[in-house]
């Protein structure tokens, strides 16, 4: 890592374990203390358990791996309730986002029998298991944030469990557990990556630290997620994109996220889109819609990341996708202006829209649909 180690060291509050090889350090920061596994159970038949812990270790008390990649909330409540027969000191998250997410989960649900509803909509949560969070993707970032994503795909609707209380205490990020990484998850993981680091750098939370982090972050990610995707076994570039995630994570952890994930919500609940493809794909329209009103700082960011222009970074971010194929994992015909014009005004989430440091109305969020799907056209052509 670089200079800048220092800041974000100052801005983490997860104790962060970064290298090829941290993975056997796992064991140690565990103790004696009695163990909940939360996995997939394509992590279990890889046997990367093995990695971390004896089939024989009497420290881990039971291995929850149903892990979906699409965990609803449903699903996360019945499996919470299914595990309560024990007392757990720990809990292990192994896998992706929706691994740690679904542990954080546990993580209070196993001490919170009120409904899962509930929970999510009450800010009175007061007790959460300790969690060690080992993600075998650069994406989310989900090991040093102080939240958690789920989804009632019933209703169609994606809620937030953000508390300090599951953010968890250790994170071992090993770019050697990311080598075995499906080309699709490598390629929608990074693409999240990206879209928080700009998030939170064109965020009204943001801070002179925050973005300093940001940039960093997206930097490495423009830098090394097509050589991720062409040369999935290089470990100096699977290094740098779980850098380029645990920053980007770092910064959302303090600024949240904004309008490109205000409008993902519903690309993903109604048309099924990978959540990072559905984060991503209206950054360089959401770009320039910021920069009419720019404070300085995305001209910084152009200066920073040394772009001749912001049109310049607009094409990187064009190019990016079309040397990763991503019109691939659209469906065209449902990523249509109609079927886009149905959903816009889902696409207005408070939480998430308000943090954008330009205004959001339903005009500019038509307009960025229109040139979104101008700039998909173009990629396909």
């Amino acid at each position: 890592m670089d200079d800048s180690t220092q800041l974000w060291e100052k801005l983490v509050e997860t104790q962060i374990h970064f290298g090829a090889g941290t993975r056997n350090e796992v064991s140690n920061v565990v103790g004696n203390r009695k163990t909940l596994i939360v996995t997939t159970e394509g992590t279990i038949s890889r046997k990367t358990l093995d990695n971390f812990f004896a089939p024989s270790d009497n420290r881990v008390v039971n291995v929850f791996g149903g892990v979906k990649s699409h965990s609803s909330l449903d699903d996360i409540e019945s499996a919470a309730i299914s595990l309560r027969n024990e007392n757990y000191d720990c809990l292990l998250a192994i896998g992706g986002g929706t691994a740690i997410d679904t542990a954080k989960c546990f993580s209070i649900l196993l001490n919170d029998r009120r409904p899962f509803r509930q929970v999510l909509t009450d800010t009175d949560i007061s007790n959460a298991t300790p969690i060690i969070a080992i993600p075998t993707t650069s994406g989310s970032g989900s090991e040093v944030t102080p939240f958690a994503t789920v989804w009632d795909y019933q209703q169609k609707t994606k809620y937030s469990l953000a508390t300090p209380l599951v953010r968890p205490e250790a994170a071992f990020i090993d770019p050697e557990l990311l080598l075995s990484l499906p080309e699709r998850t490598t390629i929608s993981s990074g693409l999240d990556t990206v879209s928080h680091a700009l998030e939170s750098i064109w965020n009204r939370n943001a801070t002179s630290e925050t973005v300093q982090v940001a940039t960093r972050a997206l930097k490495l990610a423009l830098d090394n997620l097509a050589k991720a995707v062409d040369q999935p076994n290089d470990l100096s570039t699977r290094t740098l994109m779980c850098e380029a995630s645990m920053l980007a994570g770092i910064a959302i952890s303090h600024t949240r996220t904004a309008l490109a994930h205000s409008i993902s919500y519903p690309l993903t609940a109604h048309l099924g889109l990978d959540h990072g493809i559905a984060c991503s794909v209206t950054l360089p329209s959401i770009l320039m819609f910021n920069y009419e009103t720019d404070d300085g700082r995305l001209e910084r960011l152009v200066t920073d990341l040394e772009y001749a222009s912001i049109d310049a970074l607009r094409r990187t971010l064009i190019d990016l996708f079309r040397s990763l194929d991503i019109s691939r994992y659209l469906n065209r015909h449902s990523f249509s202006m109609s079927n886009l014009k149905s959903l816009q005004e889902k696409m207005v989430s408070p939480s998430r829209s308000d943090n954008n440091m330009r205004e959001v109305d339903a005009d500019s969020i038509g307009w960025i649909l229109a040139d979104t799907v101008e700039i998909l056209a173009i990629l396909e052509s």
